[in-house]
């Protein structure tokens, strides 16, 4: 049973009532006798009955003990409250709705009745009814009855019941809990002192200050300390407040003892940074002064801005070299991001090597120490800051292995680094992005080896102005990793001034507003100075600093002259990679073309050979050779390539001469060194009609090569007359090469009349190289009698090495026309002949050919080939079927009698796409919608209808595609679809 208020306090809530009634108390209700205990009185174990006694007289049965509402102390209650109350009590199920409509109909009992009933339930055993009675008095209690209430609070051990208890107590005392609720944050239940600090917090009164402060030294477990260390926040500018509060920094429960710290700080204001510098300053040393320390670097976290100044660098200095662990690594933390924030800092370097120590002393694990969960968070942000290391989602004890490696002559980075006129020469900017390290310094800086180039005083001063632009010397952008953990680093910068640096690692899209932007002015500065990496071994420096201050105050063309004469000096002495690399950087120059000169290209023309090894420096030397061509450069250039090897010879060769022109190509032709002409042959191709005339000559050439790349670059070339003069080239008396690129010359230039020669040419008799030629010429031969003509030829290619080259070429001329090529076939009564028709037939979606698959299927069960053909001309995949030629065997007796048409409805419904049912038949659906469907078909179903669909809009539309296959591109798919739309609106009109 729960305790009952004391008479004192009753009274003391009952006094004011306007008609104050006399008030008996209950007397302690005995438990009922349990019928249990009754039968072990009468009976032994196992129910026998117990051994007759001596003679006594005969018992008698006290009277029972009255109930709560029975009690004297209830007498001069109102009975119809009573009555109520009795009621709710009796309730089986007392939630929130029950409550409510009880509390009603109290409510309608008016206010000193039910007061003084509500007085009274409050000490009742059942917390339903209390909490019940707490809620009421909200409505008709009295500004006395909130002791009473705070009171009840502390005797209940269930928090919505003492919840409900301080709530009306508070309502009925003005909105603020009496200050005897300050009892309650020693009370047993957590969740009673949670609900009493949240309405102590919620409006402070000067009437706490003194049950705090006593709650703070000594309430019962420490707990009740950190909650009276929290309360004390409002009062901390009180001067027995922070006396207090001091005090507690020595409570041996580190959070309490932090909690009083925090308390002292603040809340960033002025007048706490000020109180809490003045704690500092004149805190003796200890651990009540690492406290301190970290409540000034929350404060600092907090305002973003540096509390450290130079007053408190000497108590600083001091803690710094404490023994114990915890007040030195607070000064670490503290000077650490005094050096890191301030613009300049006054410490000796030396004493950084002592920060770094302390902080990773105090991080890294190996020696625990009271406050170290608390601190060590805090600690390792500022050693994170001031290292430019990110352990996050690591072992705190990595910084003991990272410091190992790395402590001797470590330099702390800096959040503001300024840049002053002396630092500015050793100003230096490095960046990684993409695997590749680059920097940017001025002379003055420590040499960094390969990959760094310099800047002269006005490359310095635009570097400097750039990174002031983006904030990166002052706190806006604070060294640190940026971006999710987990995502790659995908570029890192580091700033150097001297002694001063600042570190960022970029991880996925961070900084991707404004660090594109940088890095691309960076990487634009770092390849201008690309002439850097032009000195001689050993004597990099020198060569950079003789030559920087010309380049630096140099304007464009003073540049560009300035490129060329270094290019003049150092090119014949640089190894491939350096002048491959040089070689680029000089064709990023447009502008050098207009003051090219000859004795340049020159030196770079005789380079080519010299690098042959290397066929990309020798294109690369080729290309700048002749920036600028004159005709005088035709000699030389042809005689330094000739003597060349292959096949880099031919190339250069030919890449040459049409640099040099028609005029030159067209002389060339008349060499008598062979790879010459074979060139000019092949260069004269790029020219149009000004080469048509020597390429016409060259057909009377004496070597068959010459002639074989003439007929070539005719068939690019075109004109009248010209399809006259390659045809009898494709005659058997020419070497195999002539045949073969006259055929291809024939192809390109889509004669008709040549049509009987290229078809002559595809038969059995002739060498595969020509057949191959032949095929691929009669393919692009236009008109309605080439497409015939691969008819007759089919059974020559049927199952042999050019039947692929015979299907394609045909494919090429629309999927619909092969179908009708292929479809006699089926029947052919060579059965090679017939599967082979049956075979290309399927792929191009052609449905008379699922019969004859399905009888092939029959002898073959598991061919793929005969399987995909299958899957494309019927739309059903029964591949993955432990028996395909089965299922299509069952499939064809149920569905070949069908229009094929219904096989291409199903197969889009299985791939859940819709065709408009009997879209074949225009009087059932319009060809219009029939055309929408099937393009929409074409597009997003699988690909393996996409031949069907094909061959169903060529009947309907009248218009033709190439044959789709496997591997063809779906932007030809899309292009195919866009041709076959184009059409319907015309044909609706129709």
């Amino acid at each position: 049973m729960l305790p009952i208020l004391t008479l004192c306090s009753l009274v003391l809530a009952s006094a004011p009532a306007a008609a104050p009634q006399k008030i008996d108390f209950p007397k302690p209700i005995r438990a009922p006798e349990r019928p249990a205990d009754r039968d072990r009185q009468q009976a032994g174990d196992g129910g026998e009955e117990a051994p007759p006694g001596p003679s006594q007289e005969p018992e008698t049965t006290p009277p029972a003990e009255p109930g709560f509402w029975d009690q004297p102390a209830a007498a001069g209650l109102d009975p119809r409250v009573v009555e109520v109350l009795r009621a709710y009590e009796a309730e089986e199920s007392k939630g929130t709705e029950t409550r409510h409509r009880y509390l009603g109909r109290l409510r309608g009992f008016g206010l000193d009745r039910p007061r003084q009933a509500a007085l009274y339930a409050l000490t009742s055993p059942d917390l339903a009814t209390v909490r019940l009675a707490a809620e009421l008095l909200e409505f008709v209690g009295e500004v006395e009855d909130a002791e009473t209430l705070v009171s009840t609070a502390a005797g209940v051990g269930e928090v919505p019941v003492a919840a409900a208890c301080l709530e009306t107590a508070m309502r009925l005392n003005g909105g603020w809990l009496p200050p005897r609720a300050v009892r309650l944050l020693d009370h047993p239940e957590r969740g009673v002192r949670a609900a009493v600090e949240a309405r102590l917090a919620d409006l402070p009164d000067e009437g706490f200050v003194k049950p705090l402060l006593q709650k703070l030294q000594t309430g019962r477990d420490p707990d009740a300390r950190l909650r009276a260390a929290r309360l004390l926040r409002a009062f901390r500018a009180r001067p027995e407040v922070r006396r207090a509060l001091h005090r507690t920094l020595a409570d041996p429960a580190v959070p309490v003892a932090f909690e009083a710290c925090a308390t002292l700080a603040g809340e960033g204001d002025e007048e706490s940074v000020a109180l809490l510098r003045q704690d500092i300053l004149a805190a003796e040393p200890g651990q009540s002064l690492g406290y301190l320390l970290c409540a000034l670097l929350d404060q600092q976290e907090l305002l973003g801005r540096l509390l450290v100044d130079e007053e408190l660098l000497p108590p600083l200095r001091d803690a710094l070299r404490s023994p114990d662990l915890f007040v030195s690594g607070a000064a670490a933390a503290c000077l650490a991001e005094y050096v890191f924030r301030a613009p300049e800092s006054s410490l000796d370097p030396a004493l950084e090597g002592e920060i770094l120590h302390a902080l990773v002393k105090a991080v890294g694990g190996m020696t625990f120490y009271p406050q170290y969960a608390r601190f060590a968070e805090l600690g390792e942000r500022s050693l994170a800051r001031v290292t430019g290391q990110d352990f996050s989602g690591r072992e705190r004890n990595s910084w003991l292995a990272w410091y190992a490696g790395n402590a001797d002559g470590f330099r702390l980075v800096r959040g503001q680094l300024q840049v002053t006129e002396a630092d500015l020469p050793r100003l230096r900017l490095r960046w990684l992005e993409d695997g590749r390290e680059r920097s940017l310094a001025g002379a003055g800086a420590a040499p960094a080896g390969e990959g760094e180039r310099l800047l002269g005083q006005l490359g310095l001063v635009r570097l400097l102005s750039r990174l002031e632009q983006e904030g990166l010397l002052d706190t806006r952008i604070l060294p640190g990793v940026y971006g999710p953990v987990g995502a790659e680093v995908r570029c890192r910068v580091e700033i150097e001034a001297g002694l001063k640096r600042k570190p960022l690692s970029f991880r996925g899209e961070a900084g991707a507003d404004w660090l594109p932007g940088l890095l691309a002015d960076l990487d634009r500065w770092y390849d201008e100075l690309a002439w850097q990496a032009l000195a001689p071994p050993g004597e990099e420096r020198s060569f950079v600093l003789e030559r920087l201050p010309r380049w630096d105050g140099a304007e464009r063309e003073e540049r560009l002259q300035f490129l060329i004469d270094v290019s003049r000096e150092r090119a014949a002495a640089l190894d491939a990679d350096r002048l491959l690399a040089w070689c680029g950087s000089l064709a990023a120059e447009p502008d050098l073309k207009e003051i090219w000169p000859a004795d340049l290209a020159r030196i770079l023309l005789d380079l080519v050979p010299v690098h042959a090894a290397t066929p990309e420096l020798s294109r690369r030397l080729l290309d700048l050779a002749l920036l600028r061509p004159r005709p005088e450069d035709v000699g030389p250039v042809v005689d330094t390539l000739a003597g060349m090897s292959e096949p880099l010879r031919s190339e250069l060769l030919q890449h040459a001469l049409v640099a040099l022109g028609a005029e030159a190509a067209a002389g060339a032709l008349r060499d008598e060194r062979l790879a010459v002409r074979v060139a000019a042959a092949r260069a004269l191709g790029r020219f149009g009609d000004a080469g048509r005339t020597a390429l016409l000559a060259a057909l009377d050439d004496p070597n068959a090569l010459v002639v074989q790349m003439a007929a070539r670059s005719l068939g690019q070339v075109g004109g009248d007359g010209v399809a006259e003069r390659i045809l009898p080239l494709v005659g058997p008396e020419h070497s195999r090469g002539v045949r073969s690129e006259a055929l291809w010359a024939l192809g390109q230039l889509a004669e008709p009349e040549a049509l009987d020669a290229v078809v002559a040419c595809c038969g059995v008799e002739q060498p595969v190289q020509v057949r191959l030629a032949a095929i691929r010429a009669l393919g692009r031969l236009p008109g309605a009698e080439a497409t015939r003509s691969f008819g007759p030829l089919f059974p020559a290619f049927a199952g042999g090495e050019l039947e692929l080259s015979w299907s394609r070429a045909l494919g090429e001329r629309g999927a619909a026309a092969a179908a009708g090529i292929l479809r006699p076939f089926l029947d052919d009564p060579d059965p090679i002949v017939a599967a082979r028709a049956a075979v290309l037939a399927g792929r191009l979606g052609e449905p008379a050919a699922a019969g004859p698959l399905v009888r092939l299927l029959a002898d073959s069960p598991h061919d793929p080939e005969l399987l995909d053909a299958m899957v494309r001309c019927c739309g059903l995949d029964f591949r993955s079927t432990p028996d395909p030629a089965g299922v299509y065997a069952a499939w064809w007796s149920e569905s070949g009698p069908d229009d094929p048409s219904t096989w291409l409805e199903r197969a889009a419904a299985n791939a859940g796409l819709t065709l408009p049912e009997g879209f074949a038949d225009p009087d059932r659906v319009s060809p219009v919608e029939a055309v929408a469907a099937l393009t929409s078909l074409l597009e997003g179903g699988p690909p393996e209808l996409r031949p069907m669909t094909a061959l169903h809009l060529a009947r309907i539309t009248g218009l033709d595609q190439p044959a789709f296959r496997p591997d063809t591109p779906f932007d030809e798919v899309r292009r195919a679809a866009a041709a076959w739309r184009a059409w319907s609106p015309v044909t609706a009109g129709g």
